[in-house]
């Protein structure tokens, strides 16, 4: 169920990544949204890194990226 959520539909958190173009709105949309704060600058190069290197299945990248972001000991531990 909880993997469901990460595939783009409607007005999801996927759907709206996915219509951003630049890396830094993308990582600041995904961070505010999973983590409440915004990410710093080494973790705006890693998101667009990624992305470049899964450019061909982006919307699949951006599910991996908010399931990394979920699973992360910050997440679990304040959220």
């Amino acid at each position: 169920l909880l993997l469901s959520w990460l595939q783009p539909s409607e007005n999801n958190l996927i759907k709206r990544l996915g219509d951003l173009k630049a890396p830094l709105e993308i990582s600041r949309a995904l961070y505010l949204e999973v983590l409440s704060r915004p990410p710093n600058e080494s973790e705006t190069a890693e998101l667009d890194d990624y992305l470049q290197k899964n450019s061909a299945r982006r919307s699949a990248a951006l599910g991996e990226l908010a399931w990394a972001l979920i699973n992360s000991t910050e997440f679990r531990l304040n959220h």
